[in-house]
């Protein structure tokens, strides 16, 4: 029976690997050794370790990654059991390394269109993607490879992919909510990410969470949450791998214009052969679904509710105290009676006196924040709720900042969007 390989165990002994006699040989040089040590050096800000007995560098080189926020170059590390990927500072220098063994791994071709040509689709349980190369030899070259050291990964370690993470669809595909389809995202009203289908949603449909293949809960959107079992918005379902929504099959992006009637809401009962593991960022993403989605009242309700009010709903069916429709109830009665459940906004936000209590004894550039960034979308990014007050550190660009939360250590400091956050000294 095939065995689950803990992400940060060995590849088994290097006899067990079917190396060619010159891979063997290369591995074993000083050549070898010295570029991977010198791969290994090129993370200032540190990472997991490259260096490991029996490990082969096999290639490297600059490819396009189909982020969140769309297509950005990341260099990329093939070694003969782990694919390691990160952001380039200056040449020779990156950060937000991320290391995903290729026993866990599965490519899938994704074919020319007008989001790019020269693709292919990376699936993992940690994390799925789309990443574009410069030329077509180029992709064949990166395909063969990888195809040829995943499967001597999984030969040498007994493993099998279980399951991949669900692809991400890009923030700028997406206008409107594809759940409710109502919210329409703007500054205020954030974009956020299913964890196990990808979709992206508003906030009310993303309030639940889910286990999928980490130990702790993640958020998954209100139809997710259902499909896995979850019964009332505080359950918290147990799937045990990386999504139910993906599959291993063939790419092939749209090539047909998005407009606003194409983003509607994914249906709740998706199948197993819809092609929801598509390419990130493709149209054929937003496509996997078109059945239209009925709320309940409940439902419609929620999205008409200001934070503050969606909040005291949820923290009062968490404790037991009422059931969801006598939590609505409850506000919808007290509605205008006190200013706390109106939306308040967020030029004139009035700061709570546990803000208030942070303010004392900050010296210094500082900024507090005016929107929480609990939904990062890169490792290097802070983590922060609405009110936290940030000590500043220095400014990237125009729109990111990097500091570290009052109270805590520097060495925890992070970048965050500049728009986050009210800057009360500055740099």
């Amino acid at each position: 029976m095939a065995r689950k390989l803990k992400k940060d165990e060995d590849i088994g002994p290097v006899q067990d690997m079917d190396l060619t006699p010159g891979e063997r040989e290369f591995m074993l040089s000083e050549d070898n050794k010295k570029r991977i040590a010198e791969i290994n050096a090129s993370w200032p800000a540190g990472g997991q370790s490259l260096v490991r007995e029996g490990r082969l560098f096999v290639r490297e080189g600059q490819l396009l990654k189909m982020c969140r926020k769309g297509l950005k170059a990341r260099h990329f590390f093939l070694f003969n059991d782990v694919l390691v990927y990160g952001s380039i500072i200056t040449k020779g220098t990156f950060k937000g390394q991320t290391v995903l063994p290729l026993a866990h791994m599965i490519l899938a071709d994704v074919e020319d269109s007008a989001e790019g040509s020269n693709g292919f689709q990376i699936n993992h349980e940690e994390k799925s993607f789309v990443v574009y190369s410069p030329s077509q030899q180029d992709k064949a070259n990166w395909m063969t490879s990888l195809n040829r050291f995943i499967s001597l990964s999984q030969s040498a370690t007994g493993v099998q992919p279980v399951g991949s993470r669900a692809v991400w669809i890009p923030d700028k595909k997406v206008k409107t909510c594809m759940v409710c389809n109502t919210t329409t995202f703007t500054l205020t009203n954030r974009r956020h990410h299913c964890r196990n289908c990808g979709k992206v949603v508003c906030g009310p449909c993303s309030v639940y969470k889910a286990i999928l293949n980490k130990e702790k809960p993640e958020r998954v959107c209100s139809q997710c949450h259902a499909k896995l079992g979850g019964t009332t918005p505080t359950t918290i379902p147990v799937l045990g791998k990386a999504s139910t929504e993906t599959e291993t099959k063939k790419s092939q992006p749209h090539n047909q214009e998005i407009d606003d009637s194409d983003l509607s809401s994914d249906s709740s009962d998706s199948s197993d052969d819809e092609d929801v593991s598509v390419a990130e960022g493709s149209s054929a993403a937003l496509f996997a679904g078109k059945k239209a989605v009925t709320l309940s009242d409940s439902e419609k309700k929620i999205h008409q509710l200001s934070d503050q009010d969606r909040i005291t709903i949820m923290n009062l069916v968490k404790d037991g105290q009422l059931s969801m429709d006598e939590a609505m109830a409850q506000i919808e009665k007290g509605k205008g009676k006190t200013a706390a459940s109106q939306p308040s906004s967020p030029s004139h936000r009035t700061p709570s006196s546990s803000f208030s209590s942070k303010m004392q004894g900050v010296s210094g550039p500082h900024a507090v924040a005016i929107y929480s960034n609990d939904d990062p979308e890169h490792p290097d990014e802070l983590v922060f709720a609405e009110s936290d007050t940030i000590v500043l550190t220095r400014k990237v660009n125009e729109e990111w900042l990097e500091g570290y939360l009052f109270g805590k250590a520097a060495t925890t400091k992070g970048i965050f969007p500049t728009a986050f956050v009210e800057i009360k000294v500055p740099l």
